[in-house]
């Protein structure tokens, strides 16, 4: 190693992270060029919860911008299916965007999914990967060499769709969970050191809008079980069942406040259908629990995982290499992983629809950036000829990722979508 590459490594960990700032937000601006756009299919049933009461003076006096969504069998009231979540979050860059509006119109007279709307989801999406990845740097960095978390922190945001779903199509529910399951990721040791109520209190709230704004993400609270934590408590399974004995007095605390987030999305179901709870869902479920189609969730062309991310294969080998060697928090991820992907499976739509990449993987690339340090650090740091392999490919699926992100067009989805059209697309971005 020469002199001089101390120097540059440090430059570039000190520099990295504001780069990859600096990089999406401008390519967020780029790509949203009629930002009002955003509010259609899926993010405007999110979206909603703001737009209504807020803006249209209640469900019963919204206008949808499609026919998707409609009122309630019954009632006036437009129906969404969706949970109140990821509005939640969304929320108070919205009404900076619609106070940015007033200041500059005078008047505040809007159905609020104008482009100023638009450009508040935006923000609130790149503030939330942003702070997700700051969070994990600092998380992941007590364990493993900065510059290897630099490499694997890069590979989840920049060569999977975790920054497609930050910038060219915000305002669905996938970067607000994985920033939500970030911090519970990033809480669970603080719970075991300090086990008082205030600490309770934040696990349930933290839990409650997990499970919130996608009831799968309930899966997160296996993390308490299997997470390497040498703390007072955080042992293996029986230690962490006395901790649990021990400070069972808190169970309340937590569960109030995960009724207490729960409590406003109850209140409109009851509003709306007369019932507390409600599968707000109707007809669509787990129609092939029986058939999961497994291999097309991960391989197919239609969104399959590993197709449009194929980066994830270096945390899968991490995976399979704590598996190896008996590592606990390894069981845990390879638990959450293959859980989720059955109940995917298992969905009625398995490709979940006109997506880049099987979009339901997005919040669970949190878990994945553990294995995937394990094997950059474990596996090819003690060889040089492999750390330089390991970019090259990792640098090209970068390139790739984010050349699909770019030249995405909705659907890339059966039956038009074909292995020839995938092919057509990569060829693009082939230099010539």
């Amino acid at each position: 190693m020469t002199p001089k590459a101390p120097t540059v490594r440090r430059f570039i960990l000190r520099h990295y992270f504001s780069l990859l700032a600096a990089f999406t937000i401008v390519a967020g601006i780029h790509l949203q060029k009629y930002p009002d756009l955003i509010f259609s299919s899926d993010p405007e049933g999110y979206y909603m919860y703001i737009a209504a009461p807020f803006f249209s003076g209640g469900f019963n006096q919204y206008k949808p911008s499609s026919e998707v969504y409609t009122p309630y069998t019954g009632t006036d009231k437009v129906f969404s299916k969706y949970t109140y979540g990821t509005a939640l979050l969304e929320a108070p860059f919205v009404f900076v965007a619609h106070f940015i509006y007033v200041c500059k119109e005078g008047h505040h007279n809007t159905h609020g999914r104008l482009p100023e709307h638009g450009f508040g989801v935006l923000a609130a999406y790149i503030f939330y990967s942003l702070l997700s990845l700051w969070m994990l740097r600092r998380f992941l960095e007590k364990r493993f060499d900065p510059w290897w978390v630099m490499f694997a922190l890069c590979g989840l945001f920049l060569g999977s769709n975790w920054l497609f779903y930050t910038i060219k199509e915000p305002g669905n529910s996938h970067v607000a969970s994985l920033f939500v399951i970030t911090c519970w990721l990033v809480f669970a040791p603080r719970l075991f050191r300090e086990p008082n109520a205030k600490n309770f209190a934040l696990a349930g709230l933290l839990f409650g809008l997990t499970s919130l704004i996608r009831p799968t993400n309930s899966i997160a609270i296996l993390y308490l079980l299997f997470a390497e934590m040498p703390l007072p408590g955080g042992g293996n399974l029986k230690e962490r069942w006395h901790f649990l004995v021990k400070n069972v007095r808190f169970i309340p605390v937590s569960a109030a406040m995960v009724i207490l987030v729960w409590f406003p999305q109850m209140w409109y179901w009851h509003s709306i259908t007369g019932n507390w709870l409600y599968y707000s869902y109707d007809e669509e479920g787990f129609n092939n629990w029986q058939s999961p189609r497994i291999l097309n969730v991960l391989f197919d062309v239609q969104n399959g995982l590993f197709i449009y991310a194929p980066i994830l294969f270096m945390p899968a080998i991490g995976l399979l290499y704590g598996l190896y060697h008996r590592r606990r928090e390894a069981i845990g991820i390879a638990a959450i992983v293959g859980i989720l992907t059955y109940l995917f499976a298992s969905w009625h739509t398995w490709s979940f629809g006109g997506a880049y990449g099987h979009r339901c993987y997005v919040e669970w690339l949190v878990f994945l950036s553990i294995p995937f340090c394990w094997f950059l650090q474990e596996i090819i740091a003690c060889s040089r000829r492999a750390q330089w392999v390991a970019s090259g490919i990792s640098l090209s699926l970068i390139y790739v990722s984010l050349g699909l992100t770019y030249l995405y067009q909705w659907p890339w989805e059966r039956p038009g979508w074909t292995w020839h059209k995938l092919m057509e697309t990569l060829g693009k971005l082939i230099p010539v």
